[in-house]
């Protein structure tokens, strides 16, 4: 499934800490924007991870999931570039 995380993080420390392990999952198509593509168990497995890198009481992050029919509706305006599922999956 497709999922778009955004996150609000003031802390420095903690912000690039949490950009560290999106980046190793996903892309990052805004500053504080990723995609990517998770199946349940990894989708779990990475809000775990999150919520024991940001502070709970300040910081927040929010995982939003396209639907297929969603994700192709992504409409671009300006300097960006649309983010396409891999077509083989490794697992």
């Amino acid at each position: 499934m497709r999922y778009v995380i955004a996150y609000d993080i003031s802390d420095d420390r903690r912000r690039a800490r949490l950009a560290k392990r999106l980046e190793s999952l996903a892309e990052r198509v805004q500053g504080s924007v990723f995609e990517t593509d998770l199946n349940e168990k990894a989708l779990a497995r990475l809000q775990e991870q999150v919520a024991k890198l940001i502070d709970l009481e300040v910081d927040g992050v929010r995982f939003y999931r396209l639907c297929g029919e969603c994700a192709g509706e992504v409409k671009i305006i300006g300097q960006s570039k649309i983010v396409q599922p891999p077509q083989l999956l490794i697992v």
